[in-house]
């Protein structure tokens, strides 16, 4: 299964599990957005990229309410 994350998709599990592949859970996916999120913040700040970055913090505040 993919999962759109800030324009991207990340692969979430496929199918049914087998038995010793465990699913995500959603604070897995939470704490991964939020990772892919910080790190997009910090490059958007580094490129001077103004509205992108807007707009990440924007969503990241999204996320923490």
């Amino acid at each position: 299964m993919l999962l759109r994350i800030s324009g991207r998709y990340t692969d979430v599990g496929a199918g049914s599990p087998g038995p010793t592949a465990s699913v995500p859970t959603a604070e897995d996916i939470y704490k991964k957005a939020i990772e892919r999120l910080d790190f997009a913040i910090a490059e958007f700040q580094e490129m001077k990229m103004q509205p992108s970055l807007e707009r990440a913090l924007r969503h990241k505040g999204l996320l923490k309410a």
